[in-house]
């Protein structure tokens, strides 16, 4: 990811979204807004920077060319990023046909799993039933996994999806909760996790499982 959009309303949200064509991470924040609402293309590479500064608040000002983020002890700046960010509103779909609740260190552990066997080109096969999530991964220098856990979801046929399980785990970590619901509509279209009635993360399946 080269660079991450900073979305400021006017209601007083600070959207924060980067993608790297196959994924989308989102996140919002409630924030006081001085100044015209914005949207501007941050390095990626000041983000674990920004992360890190400690406080209970941040101050970010924006000029037209530069960003400056400061608290109590740490303050630096940097250079935007010129030009259009893809709208990340298409991204994701308006409406869901189901929705599971997900248990997020058991899915983590599980995804693990099937990470520990996989080399990076690799993807978790994962078949949604009426009460089962199942995992199944397979590497030809090391075998296979089968992995389940239980889950609860309206369907009559099973949905079958292709993942790449980082993905899916790297997503789930930000979570600070034990629980984080999954929406999808079938095996192909972008499904996405939410927390608290907020977008966290929206993964497009692979299509070759």
């Amino acid at each position: 990811m080269q660079g991450a959009l900073f979305d400021v309303s006017a209601t007083g949200t600070l959207t924060v979204v980067g993608t790297d064509g196959k994924r989308l991470a989102v996140s919002t924040t409630a924030c006081e807004v001085l100044g015209t609402p914005s949207q501007v293309i941050v390095p990626g590479t000041v983000l674990p920077l920004i992360s890190n500064m400690t406080g209970e608040f941040i101050t970010i000002e924006f000029t037209e060319k530069n960003m400056r983020c400061l608290n109590e002890t740490t303050a630096f700046s940097t250079k935007l990023i010129e030009g259009n960010f893809p709208n990340y509103q298409q991204v994701i779909p308006k409406s869901f046909t189901h929705s599971i609740e997900l248990d997020v260190p058991e899915f983590i552990s599980k995804l693990s799993l099937s990470e520990s066997i996989l080399n990076g080109n690799s993807f978790v096969t994962i078949t949604l039933t009426r009460d089962r999530l199942s995992l199944h991964a397979i590497s030809t220098d090391i075998g296979e996994t089968n992995d389940e856990m239980i889950i609860s979801l309206d369907i009559d046929e099973p949905i079958v999806i292709c993942v790449t399980p980082e993905f899916f785990s790297q997503a789930l970590r930000v979570v600070n909760d034990e629980n984080v619901t999954l929406k999808l509509s079938n095996g192909v279209m972008p499904m996405m996790f939410e927390h608290n009635d907020s977008t966290i993360g929206v993964v497009m399946p692979l299509r070759n499982g």
